[in-house]
Formats: C-alpha cells, sequence, structure tokens
C-alpha cells in the first residue's frame, strides 16, 4: 500500500477560526478513518501518527491514492488548510 506524507498549512481562514487544535485533529482523524487512510506502518490512523507544527501539521499515511486524496479534498473544502501530498 502506498505510503504519504502530507504537508497540512492552515490558511488566514484556518488560523482565525477558533476551533482547538485537539477538536481539528479529532474531526481529520474521523475523515481519514472514514476514507479507509491508516497509519504509516498499516495500523490503525491516530493523534501518535500527526507532527504538529506551528501553522499546520504533517502526517505520514498508507492507503490508495485515490482514498488519500478524497480525505484531502474534504479536509480542503472548508478553506480552513491545503495539504501537499509527497508519496514516500
Amino acid at each position: 500500500m502506498p505510503r504519504f506524507k502530507l504537508t497540512l498549512t492552515r490558511t488566514a481562514k484556518g488560523e482565525r477560526n477558533g476551533i482547538p487544535v485537539e477538536a481539528r485533529q479529532d474531526d481529520a482523524l474521523a475523515v481519514a478513518r472514514k476514507n479507509h487512510v491508516t497509519g504509516p506502518n498499516g495500523e490503525p490512523i491516530e493523534k501518535k501518527h500527526i507532527q504538529s507544527k506551528p501553522h499546520g501539521a504533517i502526517w505520514i499515511v498508507q492507503g490508495e491514492s485515490s482514498n488519500v486524496d478524497n480525505m484531502i479534498k474534504k479536509w480542503e473544502e472548508f478553506g480552513n488548510v491545503t495539504v501537499e501530498k509527497v508519496e514516500l
């Protein structure tokens, strides 16, 4: 199964929306699970797979490219983050 590094960057809208990081991560993890995206070694995706950064995060994930793309599309839907996807 392909592995990807996803670099999430919060937009200006995302920076000021006031939603706590924990809640954002919980929502993002739910979307990942719904799209059959796992942690880097195929295990269930969890917060330990998220490396928080001052203005975003880095995720290492595993899954079919189309599933990862669907997850990214959902994450970017409201304009709070942009995501760069790189296959590892």
